[in-house]
């Protein structure tokens, strides 16, 4: 018997793979005198100083060297490009440690930032090929290594480890115990299954035991639930700040101590007692865990968790030390501001590394500074040094000519060149084009062992430089394609499962029948016909009815706004008057949008031909990779363009998403086939971002962009109104100037809309008249439920963006209270980073006085205030003088622009945050994070406020859902209802409000299919009474996560999906009990005899009773043979209502319903 959780096995350690081509070409550095050079200084223990090296190069060499390279960049950008680019030559396996700022205010983040870290950590400890990092890692604390080693484990199959064990070790190692596992950090325990989400996957491991044993380790997919690919083994590693247990006491004593001695103002020393009220209860029972308490325990810095082979390259030595210097002088900054208001006591000094001793941790390790130019700095001194003379590449994206005049003149002087490109059929494209420009080349289909006369090699370098030392050329991939192919290769996009919003005690939930009522929960009865589990629903009057989980089908949760809906009167006529009412007005809308559509599919427009070489050429200039979603809406798109129908389609995605890409496609198909293009956008500064995004966009493929707005001179407006009369304009952006009377194109194609909804009255007007006869591609940032999408097909063609970019940065979320200190503190960081903040303040009435109060505040910065009570031009004018970079901060209500893209806003402030919605809140954090850089965004509430559990339920939801997950879509919902108003008018979205979205979307249905003249299918609701217990206990499901199940009862279809669905429950929580076991075979006896007619099921220990809904049902053979097999069990009753009876020698009521279910299935 092994011991459980035995020592950390050498076997089984996650070693990245290499791509031996790429090693192979950075084990050839030694043949290059000048890198032979570099090499050889390091093995002797020198420390080496390289000049004259360019970027590219920096990592060219830093991927080739000995040992395990640590490269040090200055900033967030920069090692972020460090990363990528040595991941890329080395095949992967270089690990990215991040700088965890948030430690010294917040005591309630995101965590993720602490989990990306501790995985770095045990990733060098398992053997990583290299690490990367910014400067100011280097002066962090990291966890105690000691501590940090005893909880790191490699678990596999086959190991013996009791389940309460791992229990144990994982809390003590700073995971969460949960119900259901989301997000990384959690785990949960069923039975003999364990689901771990540990940071080093996308989706949570599940660990199968039979009695101590591992039986099998596999990922399982977050959607489903159900396990997917098998893993040889899973690490643990601690997740926490500091270590928890029994030594946290004594800095409890230690914090009190600490505090006691300081000489505070009144204020500070209230606010001080009520941080150590909130920081003692935890550390007295052991479980504190944030990084506040650092100084407290012992640490580490990073020098310890490197291996002895480590080698610092230093990347611009100038430029550390000043960012180091810089981060210190911030630092001690913040801790004189925030000692002297008691956030923080004198011992979080030594939150960093001494200044003095940043750097000499790394002395023992060798050492290499890259630098392009000779610079003095404080702290390296190198004792050899090496001169590479070294250029970055000139742009070859659209200058291929340029390229082969480079060649011919690096081979001339007697250069080796290499142009590489990613797969052989690009390599001999760009030779034919390199032989039209006159250069002749050779291409290799693999990279030989010497550069020389196979110029074009296929095999991947992202980019290349010119090293004049070594007399050789490398061109990588990216300088002359922006990215590689296959990169806008379509991938087989993941089936999107529907989100089921579960309904919970308090929620607004509609009954097909009885109309709105209030949900009051999961109640467990005993009758009769034993023991169930019912949906309480509370109607108008205090009335209630008893729904049987089983019936959840009848049930959706209320979506129409966000105020509270009137409650329904028990009895189901009033609510029948209201859809019946809705429903007429529907068919209405719903005639009208048809033989909109019919006009359109009769008219006849352009179709634009397809140049695929510039078509490629265009998304090839795209610098960065497409999503599933864009490239399918580009399809949609594409196809509509193609066609002689004139197009109307809604292309809906939220900002960032990249919708204007797609856009932009549409635009350049167009205009390459002689057509004019025009983007209409409702404010002047949305119709700037476009206008310099499409002149960015298209300046290389000679197509001519203007703007017209009042941005522009009247000479200025005068000339590009003629330009476009004439044709010399290809694509015109604008606000609503380009719909007056003076504006005509010589020939439009397209009109691009984005937002159409907040357009005028009179502007939509004018819209119906330029929309005759030419493509119109209308954009939304709000997004369309799905549901209403499917109702609205063959109605109006729209295109939906879900998925964000890969590139988009996660959001650093904290929740807090607020108080003066903090919000100086955030904007100065901010400042400091010359980055800009977005406070929302969303009180108009008293808007300028805290503005005015928070230029005292923060007079260092220049502050701009915007809000819809605002005169039009003013705020116009502010926020594109913030967008300019002319503001620091923007002091708004809930108004920041949906469409206005500012990278350099990466820090979101809100006030009161727990008066404002949860969709509001994840909206709202979606305006800052556009860039490369990490983004923050701070939530507060009123100090000594008692909040709400529905606040506090909230807010913790912002903070836990950084990434776009599954909180986000269940937010989303909000949205969506905005967006169904926006898709169908102000009156429709007043319909919604009246019987909630899924009953709407439901009544849509109904009314086009009966103009259509389409059969509509009404399921029989059957009801089913069986003397039989049928519920799920507590120890099996909890509360909490039981409504989905409920929902998957009600939705089954037959009995493969039943079958599927008891698989699914034994793989997540194990073996179903009988009482689960019954509730499944009652929900499929359910189904099955809807579908064979029956309007009610009767089943007890001697038989069951199935009463047709109508005759027409008996007319089913399949019927007749059944009952002829059962002919001494079963018969035809007609003597109170049509019905069958089934006679059972059953011994039980379980094997009953299995008998029932057999009959059922016999008749399908």
């Amino acid at each position: 018997m092994r011991t459980p959780l035995c020592g950390r096995s050498t076997k089984g350690k996650r070693k990245l793979p290499y791509h031996k081509q790429m090693l192979n070409r950075l084990n050839k550095l030694s043949r290059y005198p000048a890198y032979k050079e570099i090499l050889d200084c390091l093995r002797s223990g020198k420390r080496t100083a390289a000049f004259g090296v360019c970027k590219y190069e920096k990592f060219f060499v830093a991927g080739g060297l000995d040992g395990f390279p640590v490269y040090v960049a200055p900033d967030f950008v920069s090692a972020q490009e460090a990363l990528r680019c040595l991941n890329d030559l080395t095949g992967g396996g270089f690990v990215y440690i991040p700088y965890n700022e948030d430690t010294l205010l917040f005591r309630q983040g995101t965590g993720r930032l602490r989990m990306e870290i501790n995985s770095a950590l045990d990733k060098i400890l398992s053997g990583a090929r290299g690490a990367v990092l910014a400067a100011d890692a280097l002066a962090a604390r990291y966890p105690d290594r000691n501590a940090f080693e005893r909880g790191r484990r490699t678990l596999k199959k086959g190991d013996t480890v009791s389940v309460s064990f791992l229990a144990r070790f994982l809390s003590e190692n700073g995971f969460r115990r949960v119900s259901a596992v989301e997000k990384a950090g959690e785990f949960s325990i069923r039975g003999d299954i364990a689901d771990i989400f540990t940071p080093d996957y996308d989706s949570p491991v599940r660990l199968d035991f039979f009695d101590d044993e591992i039986e099998s380790i596999k990922l399982v997919d977050k959607e489903t639930f159900r396990s997917g690919e098998e893993l040889d083994g899973v690490s643990l590693y601690p997740l926490f700040s500091v270590p928890r247990g029994e030594g946290q006491k004594s800095v409890a004593k230690s914090l009190v101590d600490s505090s006691a001695k300081q000489k505070l103002s009144a204020d500070a020393r209230a606010r001080q007692g009520a941080l150590l009220d909130e920081m003692l209860p935890s550390l007295e029972n052991g479980t504190a865990d944030n990084g506040w308490l650092m100084p407290f325990f012992p640490c580490s810095d990073l020098s310890e968790f490197l291996p002895q082979n480590a080698v610092m390259v230093w990347d611009e030595p100038k430029m550390l030390s000043d960012k180091l210097n810089r981060t210190y002088d911030e630092f001690f900054m913040r801790i004189a501001n925030l000692l002297a208001v008691g956030e923080i006591l004198p011992e979080h000094t030594a939150q960093l590394v001494p200044r003095e001793k940043v750097f000499d941790n790394f002395l023992s390790f060798s050492q290499l500074a890259l630098m392009s130019i000779a610079s003095s700095d404080t702290f390296f001194n190198p004792t050899a040094a090496v001169s590479l003379k070294s250029t970055p590449l000139f742009n070859y994206k659209f200058n291929i000519r340029q390229l082969g005049e480079d060649i011919k003149r690096w081979r001339l002087n007697g250069y080796k060149v290499g142009v590489f490109c990613d797969d052989l059929a690009r390599g001999q494209r760009l030779a034919e084009a390199l032989g039209e420009a006159d250069c002749q080349v050779t291409v290799s289909s693999k990279e030989p062992d010497e550069l020389g006369e196979n110029t074009v090699i296929a095999a991947r370098l992202a980019r290349g430089f010119v090293s004049h030392s070594n007399k050789i050329a490398l061109v990588g991939g990216d300088d002359v394609f922006p990215k590689p192919v296959g990169q806008n290769a379509r991938k087989l996009a993941k089936k999107r499962d529907k989100v089921f919003l579960s309904l919970e005690k308090g929620d607004y939930a509609v009954h097909e029948v009885h109309g709105i009522g209030l949900c009051d929960g999961v109640h467990t009865l005993t009758g009769s016909f034993g023991t169930k589990d019912f949906i309480k629903l509370l109607f108008r009057d205090g009335e209630a009815v008893y729904v049987p989980v089983e019936n959840t089908d009848m049930l959706s949760k209320y979506g129409g706004g966000e105020s509270a809906p009137r409650l329904s009167r028990l009895g189901g006529a009033e609510f029948e008057k209201v859809k019946a009412k809705v429903k007429s007005n529907l068919k209405e809308m719903a005639i009208d949008l048809l033989k909109l559509y019919a006009a359109r599919r009769n008219s006849r427009g352009f179709a634009y031909k397809t140049d695929e070489y510039l078509d490629e050429e265009f998304a090839a200039a795209f610098p960065f990779t497409e999503t599933d979603d864009q490239l399918k809406c580009i399809e949609e798109i594409d196809a509509d363009l193609k066609s002689t129908r004139i197009m109307d389609r809604l292309l809906v995605g939220d900002v960032g998403f990249g919708k204007t890409e797609v856009a932009m496609r549409a635009a350049f198909k167009v205009v390459s086939n002689g057509f004019q293009a025009a983007f209409l956008a409702p404010t002047t500064i949305l119709a700037e971002q476009h206008y310099n995004t499409l002149k960015q966009r298209m300046e290389h493929f000679d197509v001519k962009v203007a703007c017209l707005n009042r941005f522009r001179t009247a000479a200025e407006q005068k000339k590009i109104i003629k330009e476009l009369s004439e044709g010399k304009i290809d694509i015109a952006v604008g606000t609503h100037r380009l719909l007056s009377k003076d504006v005509r194109f010589k020939n439009l194609g397209l009109l691009v809309l984005d937002e159409e909804q907040r357009f005028g009255v009179e502007d939509k007007e004018k819209l119906k008249v330029i929309k005759t006869g030419v493509d119109v591609l209308t954009m939304s940032a709000t997004p369309i439920p799905r549901t209403l999408h499917m109702a609205l097909t063959g109605m109006r063609d729209i295109s939906t963006i879900a998925t964000p970019p890969k590139e988009r940065v996660a959001v650093e979320s904290y929740v807090t209270a607020q108080s003066d200190a903090l919000i100086r503190d955030i904007i100065l960081r901010e400042f400091n980073r010359q980055g800009q903040v977005f406070l929302v303040y969303n009180r108009v009435e008293t808007i300028d006085l805290f503005a005015a109060r928070l230029k005292n505040l923060v007079p260092e910065v220049k502050i701009a205030v915007a809000h819809g009570q605002m005169n039009e031009v003013a705020l116009e004018n502010n926020i594109y003088k913030f967008s300019r970079g002319l503001f620091d901060v923007l002091v708004c209500s809930t108004i920041i622009e949906n469409g206005i893209d500012m990278p350099n806003a990466n820090t979101l402030v809100v006030c009161d945050a727990d008066r404002l919605g949860l969709s509001q809140l994840y909206q709202l954090r979606g305006r800052v994070g556009r860039g490369s850089r990490l983004a923050f965004a701070y939530f507060l509430y009123r100090d000594g406020k008692i909040l709400s559990e529905t606040a506090y339920k909230r807010l913790c939801g912002i903070a836990e859902y950084s990434e776009l997950g599954s909180g986000f879509k269940i937010a989303m919902k909000d949205l969506e209802i905005r967006g169904a108003g926006n898709v169908l008018g102000r009156e429709q979205h007043g319909h919604m409000q009246k019987v909630g979205y899924d009953m709407y979307v439901k009544l849509l249905n109904e009314a086009v299919g009966e103009i259509e003249g389409r059969p509509v299918q009404k399921t029989l609701n059957t009801t089913v009474e069986a003397d039989a217990d049928a519920y799920v206990p507590d120890d099996y499901i909890d509360k909490d996560n039981r409504m989905t199940l409920y929902q998957r009862l009600a939705e089954l279809t037959g009995k493969e999906e039943a079958d599927r669905l008891a698989d699914e429950l034994r793989e997540i929580y194990g073996e179903p009990p009988q009482e689960v076991k019954n509730l499944l075979e009652i929900a499929l006896i359910k189904r099955l005899a809807s579908k064979a007619g029956f309007e009610r099921v009767r089943v007890d220990k001697k038989g069951a009773e199935l009463d047709f809904a109508d005759k027409k049902y008996l007319d089913n053979p399949a019927l007749f043979a059944e009952m002829e097999r059962r002919k001494n069990t079963c018969r035809l009753d007609a003597s109170k209502k049509l019905s069958v009876q089934i006679g059972f020698d059953g011994k039980n009521a379980s094997a009953n319903l299995h008998s029932l279910e057999n009959f059922l299935l016999a008749l399908s």
